[in-house]
């Protein structure tokens, strides 16, 4: 991204920590959990969407910096034209801005008839974005087979996949990127208690 009134514009961002938003998430999960109402309980009524909406970015951030960047990135959960969130991270002393739009495939009780395939295919009617990457959070159980997924032409830079490979989401993958010899990263939460800076 070289364009200096957008450059400006991203400077002024609310840049956040991944690990620090999802340990205070944690509080507002836990007070979702507590609600009789299905909606409210699982974040997606449309008040509170941003906030499961904030927790998927930070969950891929982390995810993306640990793994394939190998360093501390920082988010910003802020929605604009083409971007759902924007990703920041230093690199030989030059700072770098990466616009990501975020994507589910959603639990199967909510459209059993979702499929990856459809969301990968949708992403063709894009406008050409060549800086933006594609977050798609696999948000459901199911087993993928990686080698079958067959990408149509989509005006992206980049496209991963995301998400728990296990119940008590002590396990994630990460996927991609889709457009280039895609590699699978996996992590292990630490136990309870433990560091994970």
């Amino acid at each position: 991204m070289s364009d200096p009134v957008r450059l400006r514009a991203w400077d002024k961002f609310p840049w956040k920590s991944p690990l620090s938003f999802l340990g205070r998430m944690e509080t507002l999960v836990d007070y979702a959990q507590g609600s009789s109402h299905q909606q409210v309980r699982n974040l997606r009524r449309n008040d509170l969407r941003h906030i499961s909406e904030a927790g998927d970015a930070a969950i891929f951030t982390f995810l993306m910096g640990k793994l394939v960047l190998k360093r501390d990135i920082l988010f910003a959960p802020v929605e604009h034209e083409d971007f759902d969130f924007g990703v920041a991270y230093e690199h030989e002393e030059t700072r770098h801005y990466v616009p990501v739009q975020l994507k589910e495939l959603v639990p199967e009780n909510l459209n059993p008839k979702q499929t990856l395939e459809d969301l990968l295919n949708k992403l063709s009617k894009y406008a050409s974005s060549a800086y933006t990457k594609v977050a798609i959070k696999l948000n459901r159980e199911t087993t993928i087979d990686f080698s079958k997924i067959v990408v149509p032409d989509v005006p992206f830079s980049e496209i991963w996949l995301f998400g728990a490979s296990s119940p008590d989401f002590s396990k994630w993958f990460l996927f991609g990127n889709l457009l280039n010899d895609p590699v699978l990263y996996e992590y292990v939460a630490l136990a309870e208690g433990a560091s994970d800076a």
